[in-house]
């Protein structure tokens, strides 16, 4: 007999007793007891019904720490405050940001519609807009001027603005 055939005999058999493990099972508990039998309780069925396996409890994830709340705006709404190229102040639609002639930055427009701020940028050579998510953290850059708006918890938009040359003294002046 090849070791094929053996194979399918095996498992032929071994199928065999497992349905038939449970039909008899099944059917045994079908047949109606004889009479004699009455007064025995009924005989349990030999597959017993499987148990649903429990779950062991998940852990406890710890808790969040709770956002830090958004500081407002250390020069408020103060906008002159950004004429020497560093300050943190609250901006509206239709604001504009004007720096001093010597970072040679024309005044930024800034438009607000909700956490979304755009940013007109221009000088003699460049003009760029930009769009960013006040709420998502968004940074941006352009000719050594960084630009990060954020929202506070009351809904303003707040932009810190820091230019590189910021508190440097210009040759030639005091």
């Amino acid at each position: 007999m090849s070791t094929r055939n053996l194979g399918l005999l095996t498992t032929t058999a071994v199928a065999a007793l497992a349905f038939g493990g449970l039909a008899g099972s099944a059917l045994a508990a079908a047949a109606p007891n004889p009479p004699e039998a009455a007064d025995k309780p009924a005989a349990k069925p030999a597959v017993r019904p499987m148990k649903s396996p429990t779950m062991p409890e998940m852990p406890q994830m710890p808790a969040m720490p709770a956002k830090p709340a958004a500081k407002d705006a250390a020069d408020g709404a103060d906008l002159k405050a950004c004429g020497d190229g560093k300050c943190d102040v609250v901006v509206q639609d239709g604001d504009e940001i004007k720096l001093d002639d010597e970072f040679g930055i024309d005044p930024i427009g800034v438009d607000v519609h909700g956490s979304r701020v755009t940013f007109t940028l221009k000088n003699n050579a460049q003009h760029m807009v930009t769009v960013v998510d006040a709420s998502q953290h968004a940074t941006v850059h352009w000719n050594g001027l960084t630009l990060r708006p954020r929202m506070t918890d009351d809904g303003k938009v707040v932009v810190n603005l820091s230019h590189r040359d910021a508190g440097k003294k210009k040759p030639g002046k005091r």
